[in-house]
């Protein structure tokens, strides 16, 4: 049963709704109410005192100020919530319910009642955006880096106004960031945003430690970022495993990764979903612009992002793109990776999926087009039975 109810929120305090339920209310109360400052009193109950500090939390920590009334008569916080002009007030209280009950009366200015209509519907939606775990992944499926598992994440960003959205994977090891115009952003260059939290923001963390590994088939704006920033840029191969490994071995400050794992010294070099999100979230409040501004900044060649074949003959193919290309600078820590001074690109052997994977960045959209066209018809020379897989 909700406890959204027509008058007022109301249920029993620790069963129906918690602490993380009236934290969540708080959050989501000073947009609701267009207040920057809510008065809060609260009757004798026992778990009124709980239900005032997660209330209040959540209030605060959307940027909203508090005034504490102290334990008192609903009738009197109405009078002050219109003596005093505030544009909101909560009453905690379950009225005449048994001592097991709590809740909440929610008034606007005037001390005029908020109901389910006015407010406490919408109020519902924010609040119970699906907080049940359900491993059918009915909303969309686990992977964040499939477009398809962004929709509803970008639809919200663009309803809600947000500064951006961030969707985690089925474990919550990885982390994919949705700018605030409902852009995709490319997870290597979130590795960028990590550099500018520590050797801009947190130096007394950097220390002599400036060395950052980054995915091999990152965009060349990491490595140039980094480095302008002091840090030491090195490339290496795919997987969580040999990233980990390489992270300690080499003893790095910090790696990311395409696929939008991060991992952090500070954290055992263990990727940490979490922590990049804090992380991310601080460089935008201390640089004080938006994530598209900053990525904009960062990014500044046209990126493909991968794209799969469906081969028979792997190793044949990548002899062939290799007899092709080869006059390029060669790399094959990992697959086969060939810079050219104005593009790039790497082709592999996924380890988890029967494909080819490719990944080509170029300094203009034009180039970047003819040299996919490129790559593909040298895929479709060497092997006659190839399928893009987009």
């Amino acid at each position: 049963m909700s406890v959204f109810k027509v008058n007022d929120i109301r249920g029993l305090y620790g069963k129906e709704w918690d602490y993380e339920t009236a934290f969540r209310i708080g959050f989501y109360l000073p947009g609701l109410l267009a207040a920057e400052k809510i008065l809060v009193g609260r009757d004798a109950r026992l778990s009124s005192p709980e239900v005032f500090k997660a209330l209040t939390s959540g209030i605060l920590a959307a940027g909203c100020s508090v005034v504490d009334m102290g334990a008192c008569a609903t009738p009197a916080l109405y009078f002050a919530t219109i003596h005093y002009a505030f544009k909101g007030s909560v009453m905690i209280t379950a009225s005449h319910n048994p001592p097991e009950y709590n809740g909440l009366k929610i008034s606007k200015g005037g001390a005029l009642p908020l109901g389910y209509e006015e407010g406490f519907k919408r109020l519902e939606e924010l609040v119970k955006v699906k907080p049940e775990p359900d491993g059918n992944f009915p909303s969309h499926g686990p992977d964040p880096s499939r477009p398809e598992n962004l929709e509803s994440l970008k639809k919200k960003v663009k309803e809600e106004g947000t500064d951006l959205g961030m969707c985690f994977d089925g474990d919550g090891d990885r982390v994919v960031f949705i700018d605030e115009m409902c852009n995709f952003v490319s997870p290597d260059l979130i590795t960028a945003v990590l550099g500018l939290h520590y050797f801009k923001h947190y130096p007394e963390k950097v220390k002599e430690n400036t060395r950052v590994l980054y995915d091999i088939r990152s965009s060349r704006s990491v490595k140039e970022y980094i480095t302008a920033m002091g840090g030491e840029a090195e490339f290496c191969p795919v997987g969580h495993a040999e990233i980990k490994r390489r992270l300690r071995q080499r003893g790095g400050l910090f790696a990311g990764e395409l696929t939008g794992h991060y991992y952090f010294s500070e954290n055992h070099f263990c990727d940490s979903a979490l922590i990049a999100s804090f992380f991310v979230l601080s460089v935008l409040s201390k640089e004080g612009i938006s994530l598209s501004t900053l990525i904009s900044a960062i990014s500044k060649y046209h990126y493909s992002g991968e794209i799969n074949f469906q081969v028979e003959n792997k190793e044949k193919v990548i002899d062939h793109i290799r007899n092709v290309y080869g006059q390029g600078l060669v790399s094959s820590i990992d697959g086969l990776k060939i810079d050219f001074p104005d593009w790039w690109f790497i082709i592999r052997n996924s380890t988890t999926e029967s494909y080819l994977r490719l990944v080509l960045e170029a300094g203009s959209a034009e180039e970047l087009t003819v040299k996919k066209e490129e790559l593909t018809a040298a895929i479709l020379a060497a092997d006659k039975s190839f399928k893009n897989s987009g």
